[in-house]
């Protein structure tokens, strides 16, 4: 909670969050450029998307084009509960995500949605469990699509992927096969990705 309450969050009453400030205005505009450097890997349709980190709920108007059915879990409850309070209209739920309680279960989960968190998961030791969990609760046809930061390793700021070989092999050591990807110019040192159940 430190990190957002410094540059993009101030805790309101209750405990709840708003985000504020320059940096929120770039976090919310980073959807519309993070959806089009995925769009074509995400399926027409799909009955239920899975979002990890899904924050304040950036991205649930872009994936919501392409599923019938949303959830999104989150580490940090402030922003669970502001993107509950902002799309309380649609077909979405959101939870808060502990590693003593795991991810919420779901049958025949279409798309998995993984937007610049995965390094998030990866300092919490928890992706390859994530991984795990997406695969068990994946339909065949389920599509995983990513959008991540692949930047020098010795960049101290956040644990990144030192290449798109080391995403590669974590992806196919948990299920999941690395079928497409891109660099993402507008936003330098970011993959865009694709897999596919094993």
């Amino acid at each position: 909670m430190k990190y957002w309450n410094q540059r993009f969050a101030q805790e309101g009453p209750m405990g709840t969050v708003s985000l504020k400030g320059a940096d929120a205005r770039m976090y919310w505009s980073q959807a519309g450029w993070i959806y089009e450097a995925v769009r074509s890997y995400l399926p027409k349709t799909c009955s239920l998307a899975y979002e990890i980190g899904c924050g304040a709920g950036r991205m649930v108007p872009y994936i919501m084009r392409h599923a019938q059915r949303y959830f999104g879990v989150d580490v940090v409850p402030g922003l669970v509960d502001l993107a509950r309070l902002s799309f309380e209209a649609m077909t979405v739920d959101f939870h808060t995500y502990s590693k003593n309680k795991g991810l919420p279960s779901f049958q025949r989960v279409g798309l998995v949605w993984f937007s610049t968190v995965m390094q998030h998961i990866t300092c919490n030791g928890d992706l390859r469990a994530v991984l795990v969990a997406m695969r068990q609760m994946a339909e065949p046809e389920c599509i995983l699509v990513g959008y991540e930061a692949l930047t020098d390793w010795e960049n101290k700021t956040h644990i990144k992927f030192r290449s798109l070989e080391e995403v590669r092999g974590l992806l196919t050591e948990t299920g999941w096969n690395l079928v497409a990807h891109k660099e993402c110019p507008v936003d330098n040192g970011h993959v865009a990705f694709k897999a596919t159940v094993l």
